[in-house]
C-alpha cells in the first residue's frame, strides 16, 4: 500500500500527462501538411511550362518528408492526433499508387 507522500512521488508524471493531454502541436503540423499539399497539387498539368517548376517541386517534397516524419514522430495523444497521423498515412498511399 502507498503512503500519504505517495502522490508527490507521482506527480511529476501527472503534470506531464496533463500538459501532453492535447496534441494542438500534432494537429497544426497536419494543417501544414494540409497547405502543403494543396501547393504540390497546384502544379499539377502546369509542369509543360518549363521553368523552375521542378526545383519548386523539389523543395516542395522535401518540406512534405520532413514534415511526415515530425508528424510520424510525435507521439499523439488524443483522437484527434491520432487522426493527423493516419491521414499522413493515407495521403504518402494515395500520393503513391
Amino acid at each position: 500500500m502507498l503512503g500519504p507522500l505517495a502522490f508527490f512521488a507521482f506527480s511529476p508524471l501527472l503534470v506531464a500527462t496533463q500538459r501532453k493531454a492535447n496534441d494542438a502541436d500534432l494537429v497544426a503540423l497536419g494543417q501544414e501538411l494540409d497547405e502543403l499539399m494543396a501547393r504540390i497539387g497546384a502544379f499539377d498539368g502546369n509542369l509543360n511550362s518549363g521553368g523552375d517548376h521542378f526545383e519548386i517541386l523539389e523543395v516542395l517534397f522535401e518540406k512534405l518528408e520532413i514534415l511526415e516524419r515530425e508528424i510520424i514522430n510525435t507521439p499523439a495523444v488524443t483522437l484527434a492526433g491520432y487522426l493527423v497521423q493516419a491521414g499522413v498515412a493515407l495521403k504518402r498511399f494515395m500520393m503513391w499508387p
